[in-house]
Order: structure tokens, then sequence, then C-alpha cells
């Protein structure tokens, strides 16, 4: 049984990563009976909710930008850069008569034994592989890479 986050307590969207102030937050599991871990208490105003339940209180999903960043590491810089000139930031962009998808444009011709078009959309898996791709040497592969002038 999946276990079930504290939401409001905080501030975690079940699943996801959430920042308040720039800060990152660690979620708190319960056990599958809805019982918060040892040291963590449930007082009367704390909802408890499960996965893909709308966030409660002030705390806010992090931007496409901020996930980027943060699973990009030390290149988030670059590669917020090439997913603004190949996608303006869109996860869902399709381009190339249909063969690209995603922020950073995946082409489909050629990268379809590593990456499906639901992997190219999704924002952690075409981060890190692009950014592998870059470490790799093989930045020159995204026009918008090549028009920043970098080796």
């Amino acid at each position: 049984m999946r276990g079930i986050i504290l939401c409001c307590l905080v501030g975690i969207l079940c699943g996801g990563t959430l920042l308040r102030g720039g800060e990152e937050l660690t979620a708190f599991n319960t056990t599958s009976d809805n019982i918060p871990p040892a040291g963590i208490t449930a007082d009367a105003g704390i909802d408890w909710c499960s996965h893909n339940d709308i966030l409660c209180g002030d705390w806010k999903p992090m931007s496409v930008e901020e996930e980027i960043r943060y699973y990009a590491e030390e290149l988030g810089d670059l590669l917020v850069a090439l997913a603004i000139c190949e996608s303006s930031l869109n996860p869902n962009a399709i381009g190339d008569q249909g063969w690209s998808y995603g922020l950073y444009q995946i082409n489909m011709r050629w990268w379809a034994d590593e990456v499906s078009i639901e992997n190219a959309k999704d924002i952690e898996f075409s981060t890190k592989w692009t950014l592998n791709k870059i470490r790799q040497g093989q930045g020159y592969l995204w026009t918008c890479y090549r028009t920043f002038n970098l080796k």
C-alpha cells in the first residue's frame, strides 16, 4: 500500500517536491492506516491528504524553471536557457513536424530507443537525460546549444 503524506504540516504535494521561500522540504510518510510517523503529532487542524490531493496553505509547487534547476544541479542555468530556447519552458511542446517533444525537443527519429514520448515530456526524466548527453559532450545535438557557442 502506498504511503500517505502529511501535506499541511510539511507542505509537500504527495510524491512531488515543493518549495517555500526557496527551501526544499521533506515529506513524512504515514502508515497504510493513516497514522503519522513516530514523533509527528496529528493536530485537529491538520489535514491528511493522499496522492494527487490539492495542496493546503500557502505552499506552492515548483515552477518548471525551478524543477529544471533542481534536477540539473550545477548546470541549471544552462538547462533552463536550453529549455527556454527549445520549447519556451513548455514540457508538452511538440516540434519538427511531430518528431520532437518536451522541454528540450527530444527527437524521436533519433532517440526513440532511449526515450519515450511520455519521458520526453517529463521534466525530471528529460532534464536528467539531456544533462547526461551534455556531460557526454553531445550538447551540439541541440540547435539552441550550438547557438550559445558552447563547446
